[in-house]
C-alpha cells in the first residue's frame, strides 16, 4: 500500500517540482512523517486498522519527499564538481548511518514500552512522533526561516 502511494508521489513530484522549491517537499515529508507516527500511534491506542492503514500509505510520499527530495536539493545546492561526493554522503548518511541508529533505536524503544504481555504501542509511535519533531524544527530554523544576519546582508547588498 505504501509502495503504490510512492508511485503516485513520484507522478505529483514530478509535475510539480518545478514549480515549487525543492525545500518545501522536504519541509511536506518531514511533516507526514510525524504524521504518520501520530496516526500510528493512534492505531495502537485505539485498535482502529484504518488508521494505521493511513499511516502506513504515507510511506510512499515520505520516502519520496525526502529521498528523491533530497537528493534534488543537493543537486541545485552543491557546485558540480562535488555533486557525486555529495550524494554518496547522502546515501551514505540516509541509507546506512540513519538506518542503523533507528534500527538500534527503535529497537530499544520497543524494549522500553515493552510491558510483561505486550507493547504499549501508543507510547511507541507517539515518542517516534516526538523524535521525528526535532529534525522538522531544525530544517524549520535552518532552512525556511531567514537567520536576522541574512535578512540585513541581503538588503545591504
Amino acid at each position: 500500500f505504501g509502495q503504490m502511494t510512492e508511485i503516485g508521489a513520484l507522478l505529483l513530484l514530478s509535475a510539480v517540482a518545478g514549480r515549487f522549491r525543492v525545500r518545501w517537499f522536504l519541509l511536506a515529508g518531514m511533516l507526514m512523517a510525524v504524521l504518520r507516527f501520530v496516526l500510528l500511534a493512534i492505531a495502537g491506542g485505539s485498535g482502529v486498522l484504518v488508521v494505521a492503514w493511513l499511516g502506513i500509505a504515507l510511506h510512499g510520499p515520505i520516502y519520496t519527499f525526502m529521498m528523491v527530495a533530497g537528493r534534488m536539493f543537493l543537486d541545485r545546492r552543491v557546485p558540480e564538481s562535488m555533486r557525486g561526493q555529495a550524494q554518496a554522503l547522502y546515501q551514505l548518511l540516509v541509507g546506512s548511518v540513519a538506518g542503523i541508529l533507528g534500527a538500534l533505536i527503535c529497537g530499544w524503544l520497543y524494549q522500553t514500552t515493552l510491558n510483561e504481555t505486550q507493547a504499549n504501542w501508543a507510547l511507541y509511535w507517539s515518542l517516534l512522533a516526538l523524535m521525528a519533531v526535532v529534525p522538522l524544527g531544525y530544517f524549520i530554523v535552518g532552512l525556511i526561516v531567514k537567520p536576522a544576519g541574512a535578512k540585513a546582508q541581503n538588503s545591504a547588498n
